[in-house]
């Protein structure tokens, strides 16, 4: 359910949102926050294995957000902020009024959705959930208009961010090596598109004028994917809630996988359930099919990778960015 609830949220904006959609949502909030809140957010600045753990965790029925990122939750460079916790609903937050304007937060940073990925969370697919989306607005897949919707060529209304009702039981950001991770980007090719997501400032950016290989971008030593100030966000910026940092690089370690799926399964599975999945994480570890040459390091990066290597590979930082538990 959650699943759907994010997808009807993400069409709230785009021209699609019509009475049926905002009925299903109203149906979806009334039942109750337990219904629609996701287990688990998972943000990072890509490159550092947050779709292989998203798929892990919801293969073992643990809801995330979007992997298609239409919630604009997975690469946002700051702590979004959310309507309610997930143990309350206070008036700002209720069945008619599920969502409130909140300036600032991934909503009204992140460009256009990538559409690269077709997972979803939880056991409902892509297809499934645009189909019932399609039927709701009155459309059909792939088409758009309709009576109470501005026709696709001519432009559409402004729309507020809006944020998520309740905020996830447990939110995660992952990252990594960073030249790792942009080179990863680079492989796959959608530098640019990431550092639109991530720099916070997709105006600034564009094919134009981004390098066109990992090699130019290196030459040219300017954090275009505001790597640093995104790193430094999660680790530091206030929140009102915690945030488990976890490194990419020791993720699929014993010692670091098995508290963290004890923390975040732990309401769901049993702890023979929750050691498994953490066995099969673990032995899921792939070398990265992205290689950086080693006189790379030497260029760019150098402190933020040292401040990452400060850090304990798995760590818990407070409301206020300080303190916290770690396990090392």
């Amino acid at each position: 359910m959650h699943a759907l609830h994010a997808a009807l949220m993400s069409r709230r904006g785009d021209g699609s949102d019509c009475a049926g959609v905002q009925q299903l949502l109203a149906a979806l909030e009334a039942a109750g926050p337990e219904l629609t809140t996701m287990d688990v957010l998972i943000c990072s600045p890509g490159g550092v294995g947050s779709t292989q753990l998203s798929n892990h965790l919801n293969a073992h029925g643990v809801t995330t957000n979007l992997l298609t990122d239409t919630d604009n939750l997975r690469h946002c460079p700051r702590p979004p902020s959310f309507a309610s916790s997930p143990a309350a609903s206070g008036p700002a937050a209720s069945a008619a009024n599920p969502t409130i304007p909140v300036p600032g937060t991934a909503a009204d940073i992140a460009p256009a959705p990538d559409r690269r990925d077709r997972g979803t969370t939880a056991s409902i697919s892509a297809g499934t959930t645009t189909g019932i989306i399609s039927a709701a607005s009155g459309t059909k897949p792939g088409q758009g208009g309709g009576p109470d919707q501005n026709p696709p060529h001519l432009p559409q209304p402004p729309q507020p961010p809006r944020v998520p009702q309740c905020r996830p039981r447990h939110v995660v950001y992952l990252y990594g090596d960073p030249l790792a991770a942009v080179a990863s980007h680079y492989r796959r090719g959608h530098a640019c598109h990431q550092a639109q997501k991530t720099s916070g400032h997709p105006a600034r950016l564009s094919p134009a004028n981004f390098p066109a290989t990992f090699a130019e971008y290196v030459s040219r030593g300017e954090d275009l994917f505001g790597l640093e100030d995104h790193f430094r966000g999660w680790l530091a910026a206030p929140a009102d809630y915690p945030v488990t940092l976890v490194r990419y690089e020791h993720m699929f370690d014993m010692d670091v996988a098995l508290p963290l799926f004890t923390m975040l399964c732990g309401h769901k599975l049993s702890e023979q359930q929750v050691n498994a999945m953490a066995e099969a994480f673990v032995a899921s570890k792939r070398p990265r099919s992205s290689q950086v040459p080693a006189e790379y390091y030497g260029r760019m990066y150098g402190r933020l990778l040292a401040d990452m290597d400060a850090l304990p590979a798995l760590h818990t930082r407070d409301a206020a960015g300080v303190g916290g538990s770690a396990t090392s």
